[in-house]
This record gives C-alpha cells, structure tokens and sequence, in this order.
C-alpha cells in the first residue's frame, strides 16, 4: 500500500512549516489582545479601577472637606467624610492644631511631627511610604485648626475576583506572541517530525531485517523528495543486497554440504586403514620390527584423520541451522565430578593436579543440552591436559548469576599469543608455537566451543591468567528447575 506523505522537498516543506507558525501565531496573538482588550475596556469602572481612578476623587473630597471644615473634627465627621470616598483605594486621617490623630484609615502617620504636617504636607501632593499624599486644612477665623490627610496610589485596582481575572488575561494577552510562538512550533514540528520520521522507520526496519538476513520486505514510501529517493535507493540496494547474499549463503551452504559430503566418503576408507593396520600389526608382533614401526605410524595418522573426520562431521552438522538442543535434567555437581574423574588417569600420567570447584549459588539441578556440555568440557580438557606440562596444574570453577552458570577452565601450560586470542575462535585455526601443534588437530575445538554455547544461549571468552597460563570462560542459559 502507498503511504500519501509530503510531496514537496524537505527544503521547502520546512520553510512552510516555518511559515505556517508565524503566520499562526501572529493571527492567534491578533485575536487575543483584541478580545482582552475589549473586556477590559468594558470592565473599566465596574470590575477594574484604572489607574487614576482614586486620584480623580481628591477634587470633590477637597471640596467636602472645606464645606464640612471644623465639624469633621468631631468622631461623627467620620461617617461624611467615609462616605465621600468610593472604592478602598483612598485612606485618610483627621488631626487636630496638633498633629493628634482624631480618627482615620490611614495605619501610619506620613509625618514626623507638627511643624512636618503643616509646613511640608499642607495643600501640597507629595509622595510618601509608597503612596501620594495631599493634605487639606481645617480653617476659621483664628486660623488652622487641624487638616485631613488623604493618601493614595496611582496603579490600577480592582472592584472584585472578576476584575483581577480579567486584568491577569490582559496581561497574558500582551504575553501572547510568545506563548503562541512556542506552542504552535511544538505543535508544527511535531507533524513535520512524523512526516520525516514515517520514512526513517520504515529504513531503520529495514535495516534491522537485514541484520537479520530477511530480505524478504518492501519500503512502501515513494514520494518525490529527498526522503522517497533515499528509500528508492535503499530498495535498490537491497535488491542488490538479496542477490549477492543469496548467492553467498548458497555457497555456504554447498560449502557445508560438501564438508559433510567430503567427510562422509573419507570415512570408509580412513575404516579400511585402521581395520587392515590393526590386523597386520596383530599378524607382525613377534616379527620385522622396522615393518611394525611402518605401520604403527599408518595406524596412528589414520587415527588422528579419522578424528578430523568426526570433527569435520560434527561441525558441519552444527552449522546447519535445523539443529536443535536436545536438553535433559542433570545433578550439575555430580555431573562434573563424573567428567572430571574421567581425566584423572590423563592427568596422574603428567604429573597434572586436576580439580575442580561449585560456588554457592550454582543450582544442584538444572536443565541442559548435556551432550553439548560434555562436548565443550572435553574439547577445553583435552586441550588444557596437551599444554600443560608435568606437574602443572588444571583448574574449573563454576559461578553463577541470575541468568547464566559461568565455567572458568585455567591451566598452568603456556597460554595464548596475540594472535591466539584474536584468530583462536576461527574455523581450521591451528595457532602457533606458544600451543604447538604436535599433537595434531584440525583447529576446530574452540570453534566448536564458541558454536555449541551461542546455541546454548552463552558466550565464549580466552585470556591470560595472571602466571601466564590459558583461561576459557564460557557460559549458558539458566534453565532452573
């Protein structure tokens, strides 16, 4: 199925997302001063108090206070004098020819003393502890008598709940284009990012199908930009991909057929030798000794080709990827001292000391592919006992996690080289002198190993141990009981 996504290149798609944005949240910022404006505007004198609103009042409170004169110095002046007053935005103060409070709103005095009220604050508008103050005098004929005090702010007030609301979207309104500007670049590159990623997922899928040598999948996104060419190109590259992997696993695969095949027909044969030398060495024993010693050595090479056999055999068959594990339930402690106990004679016979040790945590039962165990244990065994020299020492010790039973074999021989322990894992690697090859194998015992515990569902490891001998870790899934 096609997917329908963005026709136009990337270039262009972003500057009109870009475009978009701006064009968006001017209108959007437009809308909402406007629409604040106009309830603000509604709300002015009602729900919100403008600025001077308080200041606009003085006038006629001047005007009251010189019409009342000397009765607001009496306590019932106050009611007048309050009711004058619109909104609590005006405090006040009533004093006598002294400087005494007589009643008032006002929680402090603006003045310091008498000489301070009536000659710095007197029918003057001076700004004091934060607010405006202007002060009328109380006259007759003898002269002042006292003054009233009136203190304000010039800020916008409010009326009630509604009018703080209403002023607070105001000055969000004001914050607008900004607010705007953010969201709608989430929102916008949001989209424009699903639109670029749709294609990125389809190629990261593809990628991991390839990793996994399924080439069998289609990148269903043709459109005519930058990304519809890349996957056009990554199509094409796969097809190209399925056609040489194709013809590569082909091949290895006749190559394992013809290993298997090859091993197959040098087995009778290699039989026939072993067969007749062992009965001509039965009919020489008590004659030609220089005839026996010809076919000792036929015997003994037939012997190490027949092994060579058996491994070329054995690892055809675990590169097939049909095989599968054949586990079962063993005593995992009773199962290693058997396999120990069975090196024992090749291990007395060079003088080798052979032990082995179970940390706490290791499971007595566990499930396992026991002929895969085994066959990993001998390989590392038999390798160990051939480079070990007499009196050294062999050691394997099992630890455990939550996961994985781990299997530490080190031995006292002469260890791996560089080139050992970056080639050793490799099919028919034979290694250097530093583990000779007298004996005679066909480099496959540590590929085994690596094989058989990758099926296990583990790893395989080789290092150095601190005096110089080998060490292989190798581990495998837990399957407890």
């Amino acid at each position: 199925m096609k997917e329908k996504r963005m026709k136009r290149p990337l270039a262009v798609q972003f500057r009109h997302t870009f475009i978009q944005i701006v064009v968006v949240s001017v209108f959007a910022s437009i809308v909402t001063i406007m629409l604040s404006s106009v309830l603000t505007f509604l709300s002015l004198n009602k729900d919100i108090y403008p600025a001077d609103y308080y200041e606009d009042q003085i006038p006629g409170i001047v005007s009251y206070v010189q019409k009342e004169n000397v009765s607001l110095l009496e306590v019932s002046g106050q009611k007048g004098l309050a009711a004058m007053i619109k909104g609590n935005g005006i405090w006040y103060q009533v004093t006598d020819q002294d400087g005494n409070v007589i009643y008032g709103t006002l929680a402090e005095q603006p003045y310091t003393s008498k000489e301070d009220l009536f000659t710095n604050l007197l029918d003057k508008k001076v700004l004091r502890n934060g607010c405006y103050i202007e002060t009328v005098p109380i006259e007759q004929e003898q002269g002042i008598r006292g003054a009233v005090i009136l203190a304000y702010k010039i800020k916008p007030t409010f009326a009630n709940m509604k009018g703080k609301i209403l002023f607070a979207f105001f000055i969000c309104s004001l914050l607008s284009p900004f607010l705007y500007l953010i969201l709608f670049t989430l929102l916008f590159s949001r989209k424009f990012a699903g639109e670029i990623n749709r294609p990125l997922e389809l190629l990261s899928m593809a990628s991991q199908k390839i990793k996994e040598k399924d080439l069998d999948f289609s990148i269903n996104y043709h459109e005519d930009n930058e990304l519809g060419r890349l996957c056009e190109a990554f199509t094409e590259m796969q097809e190209e991909l399925k056609e040489s992997l194709t013809s590569q696993w082909e091949m290895e695969q006749e190559r394992i057929e013809m290993t298997a095949a090859l091993a197959h027909d040098l087995k009778s044969p290699l039989s026939l030798i072993l067969a007749y030398s062992e009965a001509l060495l039965e009919d020489y024993q008590e004659k030609d000794g220089e005839l026996k010693n010809y076919l000792m050595v036929i015997h003994e090479n037939a012997e190490k080709s027949a092994d060579f056999v058996r491994q070329m055999q054995y690892t055809a068959e675990l590169e097939k990827k049909d095989k599968g594990a054949d586990t079962e339930r063993i005593n995992l402690e009773k199962y290693l001292s058997q396999r120990i106990q069975s090196y024992h004679l090749q291990a007395q016979q060079k003088s080798i000391e052979l032990s082995f040790c179970i940390n706490d945590g290791v499971p007595d039962q566990i499930i396992v592919d026991a002929e895969a165990l085994t066959r990993i244990l001998d390989n590392l065994l038999s390798n160990s006992l051939e480079h070990t020299p007499a009196g050294g020492r062999i050691e394997v010790n099992v630890s455990t996690d939550k996961e994985k039973i781990y299997y530490t074999v080190t031995d006292t021989g002469a260890g791996f080289d560089a080139k050992d322990l970056k080639n050793a894992f490799h099919k028919f690697y034979r290694g250097d002198e530093s583990r000779d090859t007298s004996g005679g194998h066909a480099g496959l015992g540590l590929y085994i190993v690596k094989k058989l515990a990758e099926q296990m569902g583990g790893t395989v490891q080789i290092s150095n141990t601190s005096e110089g001998g080998a060490c292989v870790l190798f581990c495998h899934t837990v399957i407890r009981l």
